[in-house]
């Protein structure tokens, strides 16, 4: 990441190394073609597997080139999500990558997050 990005910053401050156990994986589209903007991603991070663990709910939106690799097993994952703008890549502002079990990889056009405790 050559320039800032508030929001990387903001998501790395939260410590999501301490978030890797994967809860859900939702993905949508909408069906509408006046509609369609690529996938929309959901993604719930535990930060263990005691009831009651806090939770990092990450939105993807214009989610492309999704590749999804093997998610079998209690694993505790890690996202790398790095600002990719300098590129002027269209609709793909950020590369989002697994970066522990190779889990997943994509590129999407805006995220979100929110922390909370069950």
């Amino acid at each position: 990441m050559t320039s800032s990005d508030t929001l990387v910053e903001q998501y790395y401050a939260l410590k999501p190394v301490d978030f890797g156990f994967l809860e859900c994986l939702e993905l949508r589209q909408s069906v509408q073609p006046e509609g369609w903007s690529g996938f929309t991603l959901k993604l719930w991070l535990r930060s263990s597997t005691t009831l009651g663990a806090k939770c990092l709910n990450l939105v993807f939106n214009g989610v492309h080139d999704l590749r999804i690799g093997s998610l079998e097993g209690l694993l505790k994952f890690f996202l790398e999500i790095r600002s990719i703008r300098e590129q002027q890549m269209e609709a793909h502002n950020y590369r989002v990558v697994e970066t522990e079990h190779n889990a997943f990889t994509f590129f999407c056009s805006d995220f979100s997050f929110t922390l909370e405790a069950d």
